[in-house]
């Protein structure tokens, strides 16, 4: 599959165009923000050339203008040359947008080595004591699954991965790495396989340590 080609930030496209009529558009009209009327009055300061309408939203810009003294590109070149002057305003806002939607991780530093370390341990004891003690529910409803002791303590565990990985969905529309644990947790509980479960928590809460070691070792130097 072939990725769509990104659209220079600061470029101007031609949409449609008549004679003494074109539409334009170009994304760095959506970052001018209160520049936008200087930007307007700029262009309406030439002789015979007028802004009809423009949308901040869309990006598009609708322009009437003399056909004896301009053609399309000459009105191209006057858009894109008045739009450079805002560049560094355009640019910015561009990347605080961007950095806006990037997705949310849950940051290691709410949780103290020691409170994973406690997690961890928890999980494999928890591992350990359904293995030996196996829940008699795999053909039992799907309710029976869902509040059996193993599932149960699979979500205590997981709380926070779930939180996290419930409000990047929310938040960004996007999932995150919790998301993806989330995921894998919830569909061995409903499909009856706590064990499962209880090992991807550990397993996530070691790899989980090892990072929040790595980087407290790091802050130390």
């Amino acid at each position: 599959m072939f990725k769509p080609k990104k659209i220079p930030l600061m470029k101007v496209n031609i949409t449609h165009s008549l004679a003494g009529r074109v539409r334009l558009k170009s994304y760095a009209i959506k970052y001018l923000g209160k520049e936008l009327d200087t930007f307007i009055s700029t262009i309406n300061s030439y002789d015979n050339l007028d802004i009809v309408n423009i949308s901040p939203i869309t990006g598009s810009i609708l322009i009437i203008f003399d056909k004896d003294f301009y053609d399309t590109d000459d009105i191209v070149e006057i858009i894109e040359r008045q739009l450079a002057h805002f560049s560094l305003l355009v640019y910015s806002k561009e990347r605080e947008e961007r950095n806006s939607l990037l997705v949310t991780e849950r940051k290691l530093q709410e949780e103290s080595i020691s409170e994973i370390g406690n997690r961890i341990g928890i999980s494999f004891l928890s591992l350990i004591y359904f293995s030996l003690n196996p829940f008699k529910g795999n053909s039992q409803s799907l309710l029976r699954k869902i509040i059996s002791p193993v599932s149960l303590v699979s979500v205590s565990l997981s709380k926070n991965v779930i939180q996290s990985g419930i409000s990047s969905l929310i938040n960004t529309k996007r999932p995150n790495a919790d998301t993806l644990t989330m995921s894998a947790i919830v569909t061995s509980i409903l499909a009856g396989k706590g064990l499962a479960a209880l090992t991807t928590i550990l397993l996530s809460d070691v790899a989980e340590l090892m990072t929040a070691y790595t980087m407290e070792k790091l802050e130390m130097l």
